[in-house]
């Protein structure tokens, strides 16, 4: 009975954190919607990405399972709230990207190895090629692939300031309580 108990506590706790991580997330597209990126004129579709940085700390530390618990509804909730089903489409398929190759970094690379810097920049030139694809397959045509060099490009530049910040916020949370009894 206590273990049944304990494993319930520890369940709720975990949806307690992902949820908070979420909230963070939503936050931070919100306002990063107000950032003028339109002096990039060239770039379009160019963000910093700062609302994945609650995905990449979950992966790195809490479990693989609670980024994708975090990065689904990011997803789900960013659509619904302030995008549309083809701003759905195109975050769906960045993420899946971005997941897969950042599940894989985790997983041969060690932090001392690669940091969330290295992490981040990787992840945001995924997310841009899934966003690509998702253009090259809404529009049948290949031409979304122009913008590769600039969008790997630009999102390197955020990706090492997404990097530095997610250094920040994980050396100051990782060793709370709340998240140190998930560290794996």
């Amino acid at each position: 009975m206590q273990m049944v108990l304990q494993d319930k506590h520890n369940m709720l706790y975990r949806l307690v954190l992902d949820a908070m991580l979420v909230s963070v997330a939503l936050i931070l597209s919100y306002i990063e919607s107000f950032i003028p990126l339109s002096f990039l004129y060239i770039v379009p579709g160019l963000k910093l990405g700062l609302a994945n940085i609650p995905v990449v700390f979950a992966v790195y530390n809490l479990s693989v399972r609670d980024g994708i618990a975090v990065a689904a509804m990011k997803i789900a909730l960013t659509a619904l709230l302030f995008g549309s089903p083809v701003s759905f489409l195109f975050s769906l398929m960045g993420t899946v990207f971005s997941l897969t190759i950042m599940i894989s970094l985790k997983k041969f690379f060690t932090k001392k190895k690669l940091t969330f810097i290295g992490v981040s920049c990787i992840c945001a030139a995924f997310f841009n090629i899934g966003q690509l694809t998702a253009a090259a397959f809404i529009f049948k045509s290949l031409s979304p692939l122009f913008y590769l060099p600039s969008l790997i490009i630009g999102g390197a530049i955020f990706g090492i300031l997404c990097g530095v910040l997610l250094n920040l916020t994980s050396a100051l949370l990782q060793n709370r309580r709340c998240f140190r009894q998930f560290k794996h």
